[in-house]
């Protein structure tokens, strides 16, 4: 699996395979996974009409700076490498662990690859969790600093990088 779940950024996701359900891999070939990429952008999309307009207008500013804080942070390697997207616990059940479970799942996944993983955040709680989890940051940038629309601060986004933890082999440490 080299992407948990769609770039909403446009050209820097890379679907490999997907877990459908727990240990049931889904092996896709080139066009299948573009021909998905592309629905999921779409899908994307279409969940965006229902926001105002004001909404869609930030979003679009989120991801297009989001674009190009990825490609200047990491260039082409994006393409070969495992984006953690849309990690989310539900209020009633933080704290507990379960973030930082599937966290150090993809972790493993990753390692188990050899590819490095990159992530966005805007909360600096999650932040400091993710650099415990072995993620630094790598670029920052802001959305909101120019909308005069915008109510509070700006919000600064941060791009973070986990490289990739090399696997002890059997009888070597």
């Amino acid at each position: 699996m080299q992407h948990l779940l769609t770039s909403r950024c446009g050209t820097t996701s890379r679907i490999d395979r997907i877990t459908s359900l727990p240990g049931e891999d889904v092996s896709l070939g080139l066009d299948e996974t573009r021909r998905l990429e592309r629905t999921l952008y779409k899908l994307s999309d279409v969940l965006c009409r229902g926001l105002s307009r004001e909404q869609q207008a930030r979003f679009q500013e989120w991801k297009e700076k989001e674009h190009l804080a990825v490609r200047d942070a990491f260039g082409e390697r994006v393409r070969d490498m495992l984006r953690v997207d849309t990690l989310a616990t539900r209020p009633g059940k933080r704290h507990q662990g379960y973030g930082s479970a599937l966290l150090a799942a993809a972790n493993i996944r990753a390692d188990e690859l050899a590819l490095a993983s990159w992530l966005s955040t805007s909360n600096p709680r999650c932040a400091t969790l993710l650099e415990h989890l072995g993620f630094a940051t790598v670029k920052d940038y802001l959305v909101g600093e120019a909308n005069p629309n915008w109510l509070g601060p700006p919000v600064v986004v941060r791009i973070m990088l986990r490289e990739p933890r090399r696997i002890p082999t059997e009888g070597h440490s």
